[in-house]
């Protein structure tokens, strides 16, 4: 799940646990967010490990607004036992309490169900009990409230290898693909892969719980926000529009606005809160 802290422009620090690597934080009011990238032999499976507090001074009403991505996140709350969130489809506040303290691990979709026994589909919009869905004996997962999420995923991850196939590589490549040819149709994605358009949806179902249509509205809104984030100055929206893939300006505010819950003129502002964009650009 994205966040909308993400938004902002992380600072970067420098990492004691990966080699050579970074901790990007973004930081806003009593919230203090971290991602560290994991093991190069890990990230074709999980997108980052996450941290979050809460300042114990924080104001109880703090709600914290999560984001649809294709991911699926195993999360630990204060250090207890682990459950696991699903791919969210529409946006969510979530309150969190004065001096919480988050863990969790992000992994793409289509690897996270090979260390859960469920199909990505049953947890659209939904979480669970770690008990109900890990693949792995039971043993392995009371380890979860003993040992770090860091160090328990690569452990899940290896112990299930063996139950990948060659369509999830196809699905994540076919993701990819709709994220680098925004103005691409679903039936140039089935051409692309070589597969039917029956089959296309079954394997993106299966893989990540939602057909290849709603996916690429999820891509085009996340490319949508990095460009928001990433571009400096004033930007034109309707130019961002074609960018990303959108008909027209209409489309993408509609887009964003059902994703997101703001306004794609908004999320400019909190990302760019010193600039001030002229009429023509709104």
């Amino acid at each position: 799940m994205r966040c909308m802290l993400q938004m902002m422009t992380p600072s970067i620090e420098p990492s004691g646990t990966e080699p050579g690597g970074a901790i990007r934080v973004y930081e806003a009011g009593p919230v203090r967010y971290t991602e560290a990238a994991p093991p190069q032999e890990l990230a074709s499976a999980v997108e980052c490990y996450w941290t979050l507090r809460v300042d114990s001074t924080a104001d109880d009403g703090y709600r914290h607004h999560m984001l649809p991505d294709l991911t699926i996140d195993l999360i630990s709350v204060n250090g207890g036992r682990a459950f696991v969130m699903g791919p969210p489809t529409s946006p969510h506040r979530v309150p969190l309490a004065p001096g919480l303290y988050v863990e969790g691990a992000r992994l793409h979709a289509a690897a996270a169900r090979h260390v859960l026994d469920c199909a990505p589909a049953d947890l659209l919009d939904t979480k669970a009990d770690i008990d109900d869905v890990l693949r792995a004996p039971r043993d392995f997962a009371d380890q979860l409230s003993q040992r770090s999420l860091r160090e328990l995923v690569p452990e899940l991850l290896r112990r299930n290898a063996a139950a990948g196939d060659g369509a999830d590589s196809i699905v994540r490549s076919a993701i990819a693909w709709l994220g680098a040819n925004s103005q691409s149709s679903i039936d140039d994605l089935s051409r692309q892969v070589s597969w039917s358009d029956r089959k296309l949806r079954r394997r993106f179902v299966d893989a990540v719980g939602m057909g290849p249509k709603l996916v690429q509205r999820i891509v085009r809104v996340q490319r949508a926000l990095h460009q928001l984030r990433g571009r400096a100055g004033r930007i034109s929206l309707s130019g961002l529009a074609v960018d990303c893939g959108f008909a027209d300006q209409a489309h993408m505010t509609r887009e964003v606005a059902h994703f997101t819950g703001l306004t794609p003129s908004r999320l400019r502002s909190l990302a760019h809160p010193s600039e001030l964009a002229a009429p023509d650009y709104a």
